[in-house]
């Protein structure tokens, strides 16, 4: 990202959301929301599609062609993978309802909510599950370490 905050469309980042990403922010925020309520969520993943690539310049006319280590092989399109879905309670993480609410307001105090729930999707390739598990964990590795004392 740009020190202006200016971020290409499609990246991820807060305002330049492809639709998929936006589905999968509100679904991130709908099992967060529903695990504080009952210590449970199911959440079935849909596949996201990676942005598109940008072209690869053509190849020169002449000479060897071949570059280096040779000509790349044609980019194959990779089939969505469908998933079985995912079960995450907190006690399995072991953090109460209580403390995911304190957590996830502590980290919210000094960064934009979508920002932070990004951060997350992003790491783990817009996999709702990971991603939800990932910010489980960093919430009780902070309360481990006294990071918000």
């Amino acid at each position: 990202m740009s020190l202006s905050g200016n971020s290409p469309a499609g990246t991820g980042h807060v305002g330049t959301l492809t639709s998929d990403q936006s589905r999968a922010l509100k679904q991130l925020y709908s099992a967060l929301f529903e695990i504080q309520e009952k210590g449970t969520v199911t959440i079935v993943s849909e596949p996201i599609a990676a942005p598109a690539a940008p072209a690869a310049p053509a190849p020169a006319a002449s000479g060897w062609g071949g570059g280096w280590f040779g000509s790349a092989a044609p980019a194959v399109p990779a089939e969505p993978v469908i998933e079985a879905p995912v079960t995450v309670t907190l006690e399995e993480i072991g953090l109460s309802p209580q403390e995911v609410h304190t957590s996830l307001w502590n980290n919210v105090l000094g960064d934009n909510p979508d920002a932070l729930v990004l951060r997350f999707l992003r790491a783990r390739k817009w996999h709702v599950a990971n991603g939800l598990l990932m910010m489980l964990r960093a919430f009780k590795w902070r309360l481990e370490q006294n990071v918000e004392d």
